[in-house]
């Protein structure tokens, strides 16, 4: 096909295929838009509805009457969108393809798949090849499989889904080439606003969800929740800085495991109930922020470096901590705390909750008899 394009289906219909890959003008000079508003037939095996985009925009949308259709979108060099409202889809498939994308002008994204409908049974997006925005947005309840192999560039993943299991997004190393620049037309360069270069993100807002994975690549390395009674999650550094922030909205986050590489990491907790920690942040200057009441059970290993744990939040226990042989610095001012240790690295170490403007007189008895002289002095 050449031009601009629209396949509108009303009906019933075994399948519908769309392929605009013919054209040949750039992006922003050409668009095809599918649009489905049909349920599937049923009885002649998956009814699927396929979209090959061309070089310029390409859009598939599939209302809340498409059900029973599987979704496979094949991107293109323009910015492509998929579009699902219709529940208990059995597969939503994009494959961003273009590298790079040429991206968009009054939008900070490259790509997009959104996906508002509930049980949809499997939800993949691969952009492998793509040096340019991408997003992936799931509002649909109840979604057992949701993965993103993201590409180079900025990769999101979103998940406002409650019930979602099995979330994965997984980054791309830095080839020896380095990331490619983003094509343009005519010398214009997209604006993608304050969103950075290059990082991988992963942002849950679904209650209940479990099974979260990030897998960093080139960049910064981000995972935040909101959410309350997530568990098993797991991040793992790229080359960059890593970040995990649970907000106070998280309570109840259990089974959390984090790798952290040789930059300055950064973990900070604002929320109850945080248990069953597997930790280790590297080599860096890290810094872990608790600020989280009943924080209990794990091991925290900051490494290398001089790290820094801070503590808020009463009832902090059953958490062994170890270093490196950097000078660390461990903050502690939460109250009721038990069975929390400390194994020094034989670094300058300092616990300032032993001297004598944190504690009072009989913490600094103790101390002095554990460790034979006045802390306070």
């Amino acid at each position: 096909m050449g031009g601009s394009n629209t396949l509108t289906n009303l009906g019933q219909t075994h399948g519908i295929l769309f392929d605009g890959s013919a054209g040949s003008k750039p992006a922003l000079e050409t668009s095809n838009l599918l649009v489905n508003r049909g349920a599937a037939l049923t009885g002649t095996g998956q009814a699927t509805i396929r979209m090959v985009g061309g070089p310029g925009f390409n859009a598939l949308d599939n209302f809340a009457s498409g059900v029973g259709f599987a979704l496979s979108m094949e991107g293109n060099t323009g910015p492509d969108l998929v579009y699902n409202e219709a529940p208990s889809a059995p597969l939503i498939r994009f494959d961003a393809a273009g590298s790079p994308d040429r991206g968009t002008w009054s939008f900070p994204l490259g790509d997009v798949l959104h996906n508002l409908g509930d049980g949809v049974q499997a939800i993949e997006y691969t952009a492998a090849d793509d040096a340019s925005p991408d997003w992936l947005l799931n509002a649909g309840a109840n979604v057992p499989s949701i993965t993103m192999q993201g590409g180079l560039g900025y990769n999101l993943l979103t998940n406002y889904g409650a019930g979602a299991t099995n979330v994965l997004l997984t980054g791309a190393a830095l080839p020896a080439g380095g990331v490619p620049g983003v094509q343009v037309i005519g010398g214009a360069t997209p604006n993608y606003g304050d969103t950075p270069a290059d990082a991988n993100i992963l942002e849950n807002h679904g209650a209940g969800a479990q099974g979260l994975t990030l897998i960093g690549g080139h960049g910064l390395t981000s995972l935040a929740n909101d959410a309350a009674n997530v568990s098993g999650v797991l991040v793992t550094v790229g080359d960059g800085i890593l970040e995990f922030i649970n907000s106070a909205a998280g309570v109840n986050l259990h089974d959390l495991g984090i790798v952290g590489g040789s930059l300055a990491d950064y973990v900070r907790n604002d929320a109850s109930g945080l248990e069953i920690l597997n930790i280790s942040l590297g080599d860096g200057a890290d810094v872990f922020d608790n600020r989280g009441a009943d924080v209990n059970s794990g091991t925290v290993d900051l490494g290398e470096g001089a790290n820094t744990f801070l503590a808020s939040g009463a009832n902090l226990s059953g958490i062994t901590f170890s270093s490196g042989g950097g000078a660390d610095l461990f903050v502690n001012q939460g109250s009721n705390s038990h069975d929390v240790l400390f194994a020094s690295g034989g670094g300058a170490d300092l616990f300032p909750q032993l001297l004598p403007r944190f504690v009072g007189p009989d913490v600094r008895r103790r101390a002095r008899k554990r460790h034979g002289g006045d802390p306070g002095r």
